[in-house]
């Protein structure tokens, strides 16, 4: 199975539907995988980005501490202000063996 059956297997979400629910570029979405804010759960052979809900869920909080002033780059935002959501929890749809 390749990683684009998974991907669709696993209920995850290909980079522009991602910008498109979460209102950001795909630009931003590669940014924040750079800076380690909001990596892809899944990367294709062929580079494509896959994402799940609950890492979907780091956009409006991300925006959220964009607004309160924290900055990208800093330590703060990343490490401060995402852990509390690296263990949410969102069903997923259909079993994955990602």
């Amino acid at each position: 199975m390749n990683a684009s059956e998974r991907a669709r297997r696993c209920g995850l979400y290909q980079i522009g539907e991602v910008s498109k629910i979460g209102g950001i570029s795909q630009r931003t979405l590669r940014h924040y995988d750079e800076l380690g804010l909001m990596q892809p759960d899944l990367v294709g052979d062929n580079g494509y980005r896959y994402y799940s809900l609950q890492t979907m869920l780091k956009i409006p909080v991300i925006n959220y501490l964009k607004m309160m002033g924290l900055s990208l780059g800093g330590d703060c935002l990343h490490d401060a202000a995402l852990q509390p959501w690296a263990g949410a929890q969102v069903p997923v749809q259909a079993p994955c063996g990602v």
